[in-house]
């Protein structure tokens, strides 16, 4: 038994990212298999990202065939229309995050842009997403090992643009780099830093339970991290001590190599660049960290 990355090419279609979302959920079902399929599926992770679908299954060589031979599989109308309202409910629970991910996207790729709202099932639509990226296109299947490489890390690593963003209440500075392999894994720690502070900070200085967050983002082209305006004031302020403990916990962490989400962005970049950052360079990029 092994653990595979799986990879496919998955843009949006007409700016939205709907119709390979609805795939992700259909592709992989085996209702004439009753409740097994069910369970069994559960075990895979899937995940419908900005330009990219990933999924990660630990299987022999000869299930792995077979799930390939599913995901390229043109999926029957019955089981699309099953699934729908499954979609519909879940896309009708925007988050305060979905909601800002659509106006960053709106303000740097298109105000056509919708992400994942709601719209009508086109079936001729879906088949052709389906021949055209799932068929016609590589699918990308990664082992465990990962292959890395040593990067020069810059003293400066700045970012490209600012954008204001209002939603509801709260104002957003989105922070925006073209993207490659150390600006994504720059501002993903940067990202972290900030975030652990908050934390720390809620929590241990000011006795409140933590809400606010930065998030991160990443496109094919370009990455951000959305930090809401009154958070600034506090990551200014962040001791040469915490930041010291933060980058020797951060280390530990990384080369215990278990952290899920971490090793997931590392795979994302093996399908985009076939390789992925040094341990080494990885650090570097630690010690660049700083406040804000």
């Amino acid at each position: 038994m092994k653990k595979y990355h799986i990879y496919l090419y998955t843009p949006f279609h007409k700016n939205s990212k709907f119709i390979p979302h609805l795939l992700e959920h259909v592709l992989l079902q085996r209702p004439e298999e009753g409740i097994s399929w069910f369970l069994e599926d559960n075990e895979i992770i899937w995940k419908s990202r900005a330009f990219f679908t990933e999924y990660i299954v630990t299987c022999d060589e000869s299930e792995l065939s077979s799930l390939i031979a599913r995901l390229r599989t043109k999926p029957k109308r019955e089981c699309i229309s099953s699934e729908y309202p499954v979609i519909r409910d879940e896309l009708n629970r925007k988050t305060y995050h979905a909601i800002l991910y659509e106006k960053i996207w709106k303000k740097l790729i298109s105000e056509k842009f919708n992400n994942n709202n709601i719209v009508k099932l086109n079936f001729k639509d879906i088949y052709w997403y389906h021949e055209e990226y799932y068929i016609n296109w590589d699918i990308i299947v990664l082992e465990r090992d990962m292959k890395a490489m040593d990067s020069k890390v810059d003293s400066e690593l700045n970012y490209k643009d600012v954008i204001k963003i209002s939603l509801q209440w709260i104002k957003e500075r989105v922070y925006i780099w073209d993207i490659s392999l150390l600006q994504f894994f720059h501002s993903l720690y940067l990202s972290e830093f900030y975030n652990s502070y908050l934390y720390y900070h809620y929590r241990v200085n000011l006795k409140k339970y933590s809400w606010d967050t930065t998030t991160f983002y990443f496109y094919d082209s370009f990455v951000c991290l959305s930090v809401p305006s009154e958070l600034e004031s506090i990551l200014k302020d962040i001791s040469p001590d915490f930041t010291l403990k933060w980058k020797a916990y951060m280390k530990k962490k990384l080369k215990k190599n278990v952290n899920d989400f971490f090793n997931s962005m590392n795979w994302a970049m093996m399908a985009k660049y076939w390789y992925t950052l040094s341990i080494k360079s990885k650090m570097e990029l630690i010690d660049l960290v700083s406040g804000h």
